[in-house]
Protein backbone atom coordinates (compact mmCIF):
# COMPACT_ATOMS: atom_id res chain seq x y z
CA UNK A 1 0.00 0.00 0.00
CA UNK A 2 0.96 3.55 -0.75
CA UNK A 3 0.99 5.93 2.22
CA UNK A 4 0.25 9.43 2.09
CA UNK A 5 1.95 11.38 4.97
CA UNK A 6 1.68 15.20 5.51
CA UNK A 7 2.91 16.95 8.17
CA UNK A 8 1.87 20.29 9.50
CA UNK A 9 3.87 22.37 11.95
CA UNK A 10 0.99 24.39 12.91
CA UNK A 11 -2.69 22.95 14.15
CA UNK A 12 -4.88 21.39 12.10
CA UNK A 13 -6.92 24.07 9.46
CA UNK A 14 -9.96 23.02 8.34
CA UNK A 15 -8.76 22.72 4.45
CA UNK A 16 -6.00 20.21 5.66
CA UNK A 17 -7.97 17.07 5.46
CA UNK A 18 -9.37 18.11 1.97
CA UNK A 19 -5.87 18.43 0.77
CA UNK A 20 -4.67 15.03 2.14
CA UNK A 21 -7.52 13.50 0.80
CA UNK A 22 -7.06 15.29 -2.65
CA UNK A 23 -3.30 13.63 -2.15
CA UNK A 24 -5.10 10.19 -1.31
CA UNK A 25 -7.00 10.50 -4.82
CA UNK A 26 -4.04 11.36 -7.07
CA UNK A 27 -1.76 8.16 -5.78
CA UNK A 28 -4.67 6.13 -5.87
CA UNK A 29 -5.34 7.44 -10.06
CA UNK A 30 -1.48 8.02 -11.02
CA UNK A 31 0.23 5.44 -9.17
CA UNK A 32 -1.83 2.66 -7.53
CA UNK A 33 -2.36 -0.53 -9.33
CA UNK A 34 -5.45 -2.97 -8.63
CA UNK A 35 -2.29 -5.05 -6.68
CA UNK A 36 -1.85 -2.63 -4.25
CA UNK A 37 -3.72 -2.09 -0.95
CA UNK A 38 -5.60 0.93 -0.42
CA UNK A 39 -3.80 4.42 -0.29
CA UNK A 40 -3.30 5.60 3.14
CA UNK A 41 -3.31 8.73 4.30
CA UNK A 42 -2.13 10.68 7.48
CA UNK A 43 -2.00 13.56 8.83
CA UNK A 44 0.03 15.00 11.53
CA UNK A 45 -0.41 18.78 13.20
CA UNK A 46 2.11 20.22 15.53
CA UNK A 47 -0.05 20.97 19.01
CA UNK A 48 1.80 22.99 21.75
CA UNK A 49 5.24 20.88 21.96
CA UNK A 50 3.76 17.31 20.41
CA UNK A 51 2.89 16.16 17.21
CA UNK A 52 -0.28 14.53 17.31
CA UNK A 53 -1.97 12.26 14.03
CA UNK A 54 -4.75 14.30 13.81
CA UNK A 55 -6.67 12.32 10.94
CA UNK A 56 -6.14 9.48 8.86
CA UNK A 57 -8.07 7.92 5.95
CA UNK A 58 -7.82 4.37 7.72
CA UNK A 59 -9.72 3.00 10.12
CA UNK A 60 -6.93 0.49 11.32
CA UNK A 61 -4.87 3.43 12.42
CA UNK A 62 -5.55 4.96 15.50
CA UNK A 63 -4.89 8.79 16.20
CA UNK A 64 -2.70 9.78 18.59
CA UNK A 65 -0.16 11.85 20.26
CA UNK A 66 3.45 11.37 20.49
CA UNK A 67 5.79 14.26 22.64
CA UNK A 68 8.81 15.55 21.41
CA UNK A 69 12.21 14.99 23.60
Amino acid sequence: AFVVVEVKTRELQHYDISQLEFYVKFVDKNIKRDNHNKTIGLLIVKKKNKFVIEYTTSNDILVTTYALN
